[in-house]
């Protein structure tokens, strides 16, 4: 190295090639009109001396930085740990693995949260090439603030509150082909009027699931029967908050029940025992996989199967698209969803004895 233990710059490439720091630059960036020897020259002469370009330096050239950041979302107020959810984990798993395999560095940044602090988001922070957001809300920050400062973005969900059609790049799983596909197992195993407990529609998914159950019910000449949890009373008491919906479907007549979120399975499975009701002997029960829970519960849960990490893995190959000027938003990309039958939806009998369907 020149200089001893100093880091060779720049500035001593173009003194040893005899070239000005211009001509460096562009002759290591393919930038400018050089004639080809003078460009292999002072390439030669940067490799002979080990000279690295300074990141910093190389990003104001380029225009990129090489990182970019996922960003998990959680409803205000709620304080969630990304580490609970197989949902988040499995895919940041499957987005680093292509981060990785692209040379970018990958970050997981906090969620947007309560936007009511003064709390600078994390792009006004750290200079990001472009952010894939896993998890859309209704009256979320997150992506109006995006499309205002031109960041580049992959959404994990459309905008529940409009605008995705128009201007986003989304990646999501298909839930109305995934509802559908669970409402049509149940009523091939008996069930008559299956019933759902879910989330408010803040998020993108729960809303869709409970828009495709509302028109299978109409298309299929059922009543709906759909209890619908609080997160703050979820997050204040789970098991009581999902007793008294499994209590208030079953006082409507429901024979199964179907639970878009895996937590919600396995606490209305609890439920369903602690009223010595069977399952599946007198109601059926199934939900989405997570953390997978739902295979190894008492009774094995069926569920409704994504594949988060390849979720992950489209959302950034898809990103990285974006940057490259390979795709242009808006377009929405539809990872579909799978059925596992496990023991809880088996054929059941109602509870005179008797065998449904």
């Amino acid at each position: 190295m020149v200089g001893g233990q100093r880091r060779v710059s720049i500035r001593d490439v173009a003194r040893e090639a005899g070239v000005s720091v211009t001509t460096v630059s562009h002759a290591l960036n393919d930038k400018g009109r050089l004639h080809p020897e003078t460009r292999a020259r002072v390439r030669d002469v940067a490799q002979r001396l080990g000279y690295r370009p300074n990141p910093a330096a190389r990003s104001l050239v380029s225009g990129h930085t090489g990182l970019i950041a996922v960003l998990a979302t959680f409803p205000s107020g709620v304080h969630g740990h990304i580490g609970e959810f197989g949902y988040f984990t499995d895919l940041i798993g499957g987005a680093t693995t292509v981060a990785v395999e692209h040379d970018v560095a990958l970050v997981v940044a906090p969620a947007v949260g309560d936007r009511s602090t003064d709390a600078p988001f994390v792009w006004d922070r750290i200079p990001l090439d472009g952010l894939v957001v896993a998890g859309t809300m209704r009256g979320d920050p997150t992506l109006d603030a995006l499309r205002a400062r031109g960041i580049p973005f992959v959404a994990i969900g459309h905008d529940p509150d409009g605008g995705s059609d128009a201007t986003d790049a989304v990646v999501e799983t298909d839930e109305a082909v995934g509802m559908r596909a669970i409402l049509a197992h149940l009523a091939d195993a008996g069930a008559r009027r299956p019933g759902l407990v879910t989330l408010p529609p803040v998020f993108a998914s729960t809303a869709e699931a409970a828009d495709a159950y509302a028109s299978w019910c109409g298309q299929h000449d059922v009543e709906p029967a759909v209890a619908t949890v609080e997160i703050v009373d979820l997050l204040r008491d789970r098991a009581a908050t999902v007793d008294a919906a499994v209590a208030d479907l079953l006082a409507a007549g429901v024979d199964a029940i179907h639970c878009p979120v895996e937590q919600l399975g396995i606490e209305a499975l609890e439920a369903l025992d602690r009223r010595g009701i069977g399952v599946p002997d007198m109601v059926r029960l199934s939900t989405t996989n997570d953390a997978g829970r739902a295979e190894i519960a008492r009774v094995p849960l069926t569920t409704v199967d994504t594949d988060h990490a390849e979720l992950g893995r489209l959302a950034v190959e898809t990103l990285l698209d974006v940057l490259a000027g390979h795709r242009a938003p808006p377009f929405r990309l539809r990872v579909h969803a799978s059925l596992t039958v496990r023991a809880s939806t088996a054929a059941a009998s109602g509870p005179d004895g008797a065998r449904l369907g």
